[in-house]
């Protein structure tokens, strides 16, 4: 099997790739995120695959295709492949499984992440430019384009 206990630090957020698309003949890929309140990625469209999102703890405002909606602990909604969607954690934290198929988001995940210092939110902070633009390219590679500011 892959490398599931070993946490990473993505961004804000603490992060486990539970399932490794590697690890199957359908390449389904199953990571699980602690993020803090407040964290939202930009907007973005995933150009080949679906993102289901399960919140595990806490709560999720998520736009997807411009609507909103709440998502609390135990609840489960779908962003479609070619569909602009992000989110915001409106809890202390929040606790959410991503599925997604074909690894593309998870080769992301890994190309944006480094190993995690302790199984704990990584430090605080404000992106520098530099990295928003590593994120814009590294996302565009992974098949992901970003559209617009994160939820405020």
């Amino acid at each position: 099997m892959s490398d599931c206990n070993k946490p990473l630090w993505f961004l804000d957020s603490l992060a486990y790739i539970r399932v490794a698309a590697k690890d199957g003949a359908d390449g389904l890929s199953v990571i699980e995120f602690l993020h803090p309140h407040g964290s939202s990625p930009p907007l973005h469209i995933h150009l080949e695959e679906d993102e289901l999102f399960h919140v595990m703890e806490g709560r999720l405002r998520i736009l997807k295709d411009g609507k909103e909606l709440v998502l609390n602990k135990g609840e489960t909604a779908l962003a479609p492949r070619g569909k602009p969607h992000t989110f915001r954690v409106e809890s202390q934290t929040a606790r959410v499984l991503i599925v997604t198929r074909n690894g593309q988001f998870e080769s992301f995940v890994r190309a944006m992440s480094s190993p995690a210092q302790s199984e704990t939110l990584p430090p605080a902070g404000e992106p520098a430019p530099e990295q928003i633009e590593t994120l814009r390219r590294i996302a565009r590679e992974h098949k992901i384009e970003i559209i617009g500011p994160p939820l405020s």
